[in-house]
């Protein structure tokens, strides 16, 4: 995932935006890495059955999914 976040911005930007389009991906992914793991234990909580813990994980995981084939890099080089 870290290599992903690394690479995209300068293949999904222009040359002059690849700083801001690094900022949103920062501000996404690091945000996601922090309420997964509280909305896990949420659902833990609240199922009583600790398989359901990868719950969030496997649904975040299946949204990138969905959401990266919409995606159409251009190369600007």
């Amino acid at each position: 995932m870290l290599i992903l976040i690394l690479a995209l911005p300068p293949l999904l930007s222009e040359p002059h935006d690849v700083h801001r389009v690094s900022a949103g991906i920062f501000t996404i992914s690091y945000s996601c890495a922090v309420a997964i793991p509280i909305v896990s234990g949420l659902v833990w909580d609240i199922t009583k059955v600790p398989v359901s813990v990868f719950l969030p994980i496997g649904l975040c995981a299946l949204a990138m999914i969905a959401l990266s084939l919409g995606l159409h890099p251009d190369r600007h080089n």
